[in-house]
């Protein structure tokens, strides 16, 4: 009996000397800070990579904490799983607005004691003073490992920012593991505020709900509203990849037509606010050529937004050879939903339809046509199609199926005098040198969501035929089956390869040069 309870006595010393509250200036001054949560009987070990870090949890781990240098400190709460079968998972909690981290002893200080607040506030059923090592409190020690240069070692994450989606992964993967819809987002992310929960699965993200709002970040491929896209690039991060950004280097896409300026803006926002350790901004025409295998090529991109064509000769993009079509899949959808107002079907039926229903339309039924004209006046060249929408009506369809994708080649169907995309596909060739035109043409990349219409390859492949007969050119189109998403796959497989290293711009380089640096690093 002595001895049992003499083991007693020395297990219980031993958890007491194991709980006794760190000495964070010794551990501080031993270059490593470590972070313990307690609550009640449960002692939880995290792991926190600064200056902005997520932290590696045991098991039983509650709580996820993110400390970027001079911003918010941002902390989950609870995980998103309840505690109990059955429990209903609760939101994470707000943090103190007012907390910063800095460098100094002061700001340590300052960081433990809100930290130790923070904790008593959330604490079930906490007892005793504010002192960190009060009985049934939750208490912190930090530990501090290498910042940028561990996470260059990474596998860096892809961003491709859509006007329709924004899609999010990492490099070397065959598709994104995230992607959300760029113009239906809350007005704050909750990975930032705490306010609500963000439901996201590993193939998109929940948004809905009543806080969610319309927006419309990207006109023509171009960002307008940064506010809005800094908050749809927290949810990427935070709830789609989950992760912290400083973990991991960031290639980013840019339109061809986009203004300097926003990558400078670009650079801004993400070495500053998300503190990445490393950037690459890289052209989306380029990309669509890389998702090929193709680093010399016609990249001719038919988007939601925007559609462009650009001349890249061994990964050089000729800018004055790069041509803007402000016809794409948001206009073609507006124009079908005119058509069939025209058309035949109830008018009651067509006025009350949702613009969701006009895209399912467009996408499930629209061909491009290899001869509108003729096919416009013969109608045994028209092929009636049914349409059930969601309220279980039907719409049919005739020649209002191939009359929708039409303004990709006549823009003056929507009251547009620029050419089509097949005659900027023949402008942009002539720009370039006459060497190099065989191998661009022979190489033509299609990419984008309203390049997915059948029959839009074969119509492209017969109008440049067409323009450049007799020129002694092999023309060649490159369609690949999942080009909707040929943009974020060449990024993708380019950040993967391990020449593209020196491709990055580090943060130590955006500190010393500024944004204006991008012109240089990036083409």
């Amino acid at each position: 009996m002595g001895n049992y309870n003499s083991r007693k006595k020395v297990k219980k010393a031993k958890q007491e000397k194991k709980e006794k509250c760190p000495d964070l200036e010794k551990e501080k001054e031993k270059g490593r800070l470590v972070i313990y949560l307690k609550k009640n009987k449960s002692t939880i070990k995290a792991v926190l990579l600064p200056p902005l870090g997520k932290l590696s949890h045991c098991p039983k781990t509650l709580s996820l904490i993110t400390l970027p240098p001079g911003s918010t400190v941002n902390i989950f709460g609870r995980s998103e799983l309840g505690s109990r079968r059955g429990e209903v998972p609760r939101p994470p909690q707000p943090f103190p607005s007012s907390a910063r981290l800095g460098a100094g002893d002061g700001d340590i200080q300052k960081m433990r004691r809100i930290l130790t607040l923070f904790f008593l506030v959330e604490s079930d059923k906490a007892e005793g003073g504010d002192s960190l090592g009060s009985k049934n409190q939750r208490w912190i020690k930090l530990r501090q490992f290498g910042g940028a240069d561990n996470a260059m070692g990474k596998v860096a994450v892809v961003i491709d920012n859509g006007s329709c989606f924004t899609r999010a992964g990492f490099a070397g993967e065959d598709k994104p593991k995230s992607v959300l819809k760029t113009t239906s987002m809350p007005p704050t992310c909750p990975a930032v505020m705490r306010e609500i929960p963000c439901h996201l699965t590993a193939a998109g993200c929940g948004t809905g709900g009543a806080r969610a709002s319309k927006t419309h970040p990207l006109r023509h491929g171009i960002i307008t509203d940064w506010e809005a896209m800094e908050n749809l690039w927290s949810h990427l991060f935070f709830c789609g990849l989950r992760l912290s950004p400083e973990e991991r280097p960031l290639l980013m896409t840019d339109s061809p037509s986009c203004p300097t300026t926003n990558r400078e803006k670009v650079a801004e926002v993400f070495f500053e606010a998300f503190a990445v350790p490393a950037l690459h901004v890289a052209n989306t025409g380029l990309l669509s050529l890389c998702s090929c295998g193709r680093v010399t090529g016609l990249a001719v991109e038919a988007g939601a937004g925007v559609s462009h064509v650009t001349s890249i000769c061994a990964g050089q993009i000729w800018r004055e050879a790069t041509y803007r079509l402000d016809v794409a899949g948001f206009f073609l959808s507006k124009h079908m939903h005119t058509l069939l107002l025209k058309s035949s079907n109830d008018p009651q039926l067509l006025y009350a339809l949702q613009k969701t229903t006009v895209t399912q339309v467009k996408k499930q039924c629209c061909y491009v046509s290899m001869d509108y004209e003729g096919d416009l006046q013969d109608k045994a060249h028209q092929f009636p199609v049914c349409f059930k929408t969601p309220d279980g009506h039907w719409i049919t369809l005739d020649k209002e199926r191939f009359c929708c994708p039409e303004p990709l080649f006549q823009p003056k169907l929507l009251d547009q005098n620029s050419p089509g995309i097949h005659l900027l596909a023949f402008q942009s060739l002539q720009k370039v040198p006459d060497e190099c035109k065989g191998d661009i043409i022979g190489n033509t990349v299609l990419s984008g969501g309203s390049s997915m219409f059948p029959g839009f390859p074969e119509r492209m492949c017969s109008e440049l035929d067409a323009l450049l007969h007799g020129k002694g050119y092999r023309i060649k189109i490159l369609a690949a089956p999942k080009r909707s998403m040929a943009v974020w796959a060449g990024g993708s497989m380019a950040a993967s390869l391990k020449s593209f290293r020196h491709m990055w711009m580090r943060k130590g380089e955006y500190q010393e040069c500024g944004a204006a640096y991008v012109h240089k690093k990036f083409n």
